[in-house]
């Protein structure tokens, strides 16, 4: 494995070692408006349809390099009825370099089988990135929902499930 794909490895990578599945691990980077960054892990499922997501918590720097945090946890899961072209996803490369410093980007990272991807999308940029589009907005919905203060690591799971439960039963 690449040392830059390690950040990624989790218990979903590793089930998407099967081609039956998508691993994507999704991150925004907001800090020039101020905010912070946001990571999700996906597993998806191209027979049911089914997806699953995480909170990704971990020190990714700390993780990378050997001292690993405790894993994160799944907080939910959903039936995706979108078409999802994974080999399209998969594939995808742009010449477009970005030239936009303050706007909200994304980073997504794919794996499934031995394919894997890594792109960057900037905010300003998006309708060029069609096929990931579906994944953007799902994250966006997710993260939308969860507190600011449980994407710093040492989230309280417990309380976040109750939180998910209580008042996002659509999730």
């Amino acid at each position: 494995m690449k040392k830059e794909h390690k950040t990624f490895d989790c218990e979903y990578m590793q089930i998407a070692e099967d081609p039956r599945y998508m691993y994507m691990h999704l991150s925004v980077d907001k800090s020039c408006l101020g905010f912070g960054n946001k990571s999700l892990m996906f597993l998806y499922n191209t027979i049911t349809k089914e997806i699953k997501y995480s909170i990704d918590d971990r020190d990714m720097v700390s993780y990378r390099y050997g001292y690993v945090k405790e894993s994160y946890k799944e907080i939910g899961s959903r039936i995706i009825n979108n078409d999802i072209n994974i080999n399209e996803m998969l594939a995808y490369s742009s010449d477009n370099r970005s030239t936009w410093y303050d706007v909200v980007s994304y980073s997504i990272f794919m794996k499934s089988g031995v394919k894997t991807n890594w792109i960057h999308v900037d905010s300003t940029d998006m309708m060029q990135y069609q096929p990931f589009i579906w994944i953007i907005e799902l994250f966006c919905l997710i993260t939308d929902k969860i507190p600011y203060e449980k994407f710093n690591c040492g989230v309280d799971w417990e309380d976040l499930e109750k939180h998910m439960r209580d008042n996002h039963p659509e999730l």
